[in-house]
C-alpha cells in the first residue's frame, strides 16, 4: 500500500484535496523523519504527520489569513459557527504542536509504540 493510500484510509477527510497538495505533505513529512528510526511504523508515521499538517492547513484557510496560525483550537460554537483559537504563551513543544489535531495525537501514540520522543529520526 502506498502512502497516498494510506492516507486515504487513515484521513479520508482530504481525500477532496488534489492529489499534488496531498503528495506534496507527504513528502515533506517523510523528509523529516528516518526510516530506520521507524521501522515498520514509518509509512503511519509519515501519514500521520502529514495528515496533521494538512489539518492545520484546513483550519488556517478556514479561519483566513487573519487569523492563519493563530494556535489551537480551544472552542466552536454551533450556532452562528464560531471557532476560537488559543494565543499561543511562548513556543509550544512538539509534543504541544502535535497535540492540536486528531492525526497529532495518533502520531505521537506511534512514536510512544516505539520507545521514543515526538520527532524520533528527525533528519
Amino acid at each position: 500500500m502506498t502512502s497516498l493510500e494510506t492516507l486515504t484510509l487513515l484521513a479520508p477527510e482530504f481525500d477532496d484535496l488534489d492529489s499534488a497538495t496531498r503528495e506534496g505533505h507527504l513528502t515533506i513529512a517523510a523528509e523529516q523523519l528516518s526510516s530506520d528510526a521507524w521501522g515498520s511504523l514509518y509509512q503511519q508515521a509519515v501519514v500521520r504527520l502529514a495528515a496533521h499538517m494538512l489539518t492545520l492547513r484546513a483550519r488556517s484557510l478556514a479561519a483566513g489569513a487573519a487569523a492563519a496560525g493563530a494556535g489551537p483550537i480551544v472552542g466552536i460554537k454551533a450556532g452562528r459557527q464560531q471557532v476560537n483559537y488559543g494565543a499561543a504563551v511562548g513556543v509550544l513543544n512538539a509534543d504541544s504542536k502535535l497535540a492540536t489535531t486528531s492525526h497529532g495525537i495518533e502520531y505521537l501514540n506511534l512514536a510512544r509504540r516505539i520507545g521514543t520522543s515526538a520527532c524520533p529520526g528527525i533528519v
